[in-house]
């Protein structure tokens, strides 16, 4: 029976015997062999544990791991969910990924959570200040400081967080539309000059393992620009609203 403890060691195993067969031109249970053949372990045990149901003993995993390197180039990255997902410490991930990449693969390779800050100034005393916090499974958490000494001007600004990979390509970024705030000058009656917003966004977990680091950028965005998305998503609230009322 799959189990959930399981499953992502089994989704990675058949990948790799996948990857196996593709590289040596042959079928998937011949790949398994190739398994076999290395490591004593059997093409039903290596079944069982691409459906979820078990993980070889210890040793045997790294064997597995091995192979994938040594045949169809696994990186370092896909080495390390590998090890992780069949319950190898930390320590036991670095060790191996040591022997098999060499020191200097390990200082590129990124432990999560990635952490980032950053404080703007945009002008006429307007501040911003933005901590983020990335997990392994795509989750990002924000937390955005945004206020104003200015007496008479209050503004608005936006945060975009982009995810890049180690060559500084970026990889995807938080849409602008969903970090944006404001904050009233400092003598507006009633209102605030300083506001913290908790907020987060949810990554492609599959692009994870290419992210070695996070840049945050402050923007003052346009008035035109805020308004026309300020309409457009009145009038989706407004056709959603439609549907829904037909739909009762």
């Amino acid at each position: 029976m799959t189990t959930k403890r399981y499953r992502k060691f089994g989704k990675l195993l058949k990948d790799g015997v996948f990857q196996l067969s593709l590289y040596n031109e042959k079928k998937l249970g011949m790949a398994r062999q190739k398994l076999y053949d290395e490591t004593g372990y059997s093409d039903s045990s290596i079944r069982k544990c691409e459906n979820g149901e078990r993980l070889p003993p210890h040793e045997t995993i790294a064997d597995i791991a091995k192979i994938f390197i040594k045949t169809w180039g696994a990186d370092i990255a896909w080495t390390k969910n590998f090890l992780e997902a069949g319950e190898y410490s930390l320590q036991e991930i670095k060790a191996f990924c040591h022997d098999m990449f060499g020191t200097e693969s390990i200082m590129e390779s990124v432990t999560f959570p990635l952490n980032a800050e950053k404080e703007d100034t945009l002008g006429h005393k307007w501040f911003l200040k933005t901590n983020v916090i990335l997990h392994k499974n795509g989750k990002l958490e924000g937390r955005t400081k945004i206020w104003t000494d200015n007496l008479w001007l209050g503004f608005t600004g936006g945060v975009i967080v982009q995810c890049l990979d180690k060559q500084g390509i970026i990889l995807t970024e938080t849409p602008l539309q969903h970090h944006i705030w404001g904050v009233d000058s400092v003598i507006s009656p009633c209102c605030t000059s300083q506001r913290i917003l908790q907020w987060h966004h949810a990554f492609d977990e599959n692009i994870m393992e290419r992210v070695t680091r996070l840049k945050i950028l402050h923007v003052h965005p346009s008035k035109k620009g805020i308004r026309l998305r300020n309409i457009l998503n009145e009038i989706r609230r407004g056709i959603a609203d439609f549907i829904n009322f037909f739909r009762v």
